[in-house]
């Protein structure tokens, strides 16, 4: 599948200051991508040139097959941009807002009902529908948002902190509508600082700082570009036994205690194989209650690009 968004050193100044530096994309359709970096890290800089809202000071972009400098009309008829603040007309109902967008957008006039009531069963306010746009919460606010992108069919969508200020309940709501979109073959850019909550939907991410896409790929290819080292969490049935001792013979592992009375076991060498862990357990007759390999997630792989110390309690997966 040819890229729908594609991108070769881009690169944005404000005077002396460099927002964007050099920044290389090739995203899919069917991509879901975490934009990830603290505050003043360029994210929303690089979605606005991707936008054709800025012009970039150096470099190229390439967006659903057009060039950003010379058919930002084009672009903008095949991407959706929603900003982290926006505004709708609180007198409208949640139709009537989309019909509005739809026309605007150029929709033609046969396919609007049908376009408004599809939009409104993917964002899942189709039993708001004629309801005013300020009766709304602040979760179905948002949803209203993306869905005045949809309703004109976008392949590409920028979404610029959607999750900002939402409760667990919207935040979940949101996801679940992301994870729809993917399944559509649509390729979609999501900036966050709320890291836990790409988890589960995200199929790569892009870590910024400073202005620099500092690693990008798939969860599990930046997590293996940033570190080697594998964890693992292991109960042991007598709460006596050392595993510091157990696993002193091997140079590339280390096991340290945790307050909830677990091991976590890191593993050193990535070709190192586990099944030398358990070896080494059953030969020292440890009984074993819990063996899972704890998964690198978005927040831990952001925490070692950030140079920030891991936090305890990773998602584990594979329990036996």
């Amino acid at each position: 599948m040819d890229a729908l968004l594609e991108t070769h050193g881009l690169r944005r100044e404000y005077g002396t200051l460099v927002a964007v530096e050099a920044a290389d994309l090739c995203i899919k359709g069917g991509q879901v991508v975490g934009l990830i970096g603290p505050n003043g890290a360029g994210k929303t800089t690089l979605l606005r040139m991707l936008a054709t809202l800025l012009v970039p000071t150096d470099g190229t972009a390439k967006i659903t097959g057009y060039d950003a400098r010379t058919h930002s009309t084009e672009i903008r008829q095949r991407i959706g941009f929603m900003p982290d603040f926006f505004n709708l007309y609180s007198d409208l109902t949640l139709t009537e807002t989309l019909v509005f967008f739809a026309d605007a957008y150029g929709v033609p006039e046969t396919e609007i009902p049908q376009r408004v009531r599809e939009t409104l069963e993917t964002v899942d306010l189709a039993e708001k529908s004629s309801e005013m746009v300020r009766n709304l919460s602040r979760g179905m606010t948002q949803r209203m948002g993306l869905a005045t992108l949809l309703v004109r069919d976008p392949q590409v969508l920028l979404l610029d902190e959607p999750a900002s200020g939402l409760d667990p309940l919207a935040r979940r709501q949101l996801r679940d509508i992301l994870k729809r979109l993917q399944s559509q073959g649509r390729a979609v850019i999501v900036s966050s600082h709320i890291l836990p909550e790409l988890e589960g939907f995200c199929t790569d991410m892009i870590v910024m700082d400073h202005g620099r896409i500092v690693v990008s790929g798939s969860v599990g290819e930046v997590a293996r570009q940033i570190s080697s080292v594998r964890s693992f969490s292991i109960g042991v049935k007598d709460p006596a036994v050392d595993l510091q001792l157990v696993f002193a013979p091997f140079a590339e592992v280390d096991a340290q205690r945790e307050e909830s009375g677990l091991w976590l076991i890191q593993v050193g060498d990535a070709a190192f194989d586990e099944s030398e862990l358990v070896k080494t357990l059953v030969e020292a007759g440890v009984r074993v209650t819990k063996f899972a390999e704890c998964r690198q997630g978005i927040e831990d792989v952001f925490m070692m690009v950030s140079g920030q110390p891991k936090q305890s309690g990773a998602h584990e997966e594979g329990a036996q």
